[in-house]
């Protein structure tokens, strides 16, 4: 019993090694975010939705306590419930 909590401790404070070592710094530039990773964006005249934190999404649906507004080919527009907007972009950490 003792050594199945050891290694469940052990690996929770593992990280994913292909996240981008500046995540943190993205995430705190989308408002705080960081439970919030905008992955994908699929919009075409017949078909549109987002992939956040692995879920796929389309305009109407909840991602936690945000609800999908609007989905454009580089951004998603999130809404909290007291109306308050939040958008997250692909590609943030990229600097030109």
């Amino acid at each position: 019993m003792f050594s199945y909590s050891v290694n469940a401790a052990a690996v929770e404070q593992l990280t994913d090694p292909t996240r981008p070592a500046n995540y943190q710094a993205v995430a705190a530039a989308n408002g705080g975010l960081s439970s919030l990773k905008l992955e994908q964006i699929v919009s075409s005249a017949s078909r549109r939705f987002a992939v956040i934190d692995g879920q796929k999404v389309k305009i109407g649906q909840q991602v936690g306590q945000y609800e999908i507004v609007d989905i454009q080919p580089k951004e998603v527009l999130l809404r909290q419930s007291d109306g308050t907007d939040i958008r997250l972009t692909l590609f943030t950490h990229i600097k030109k």
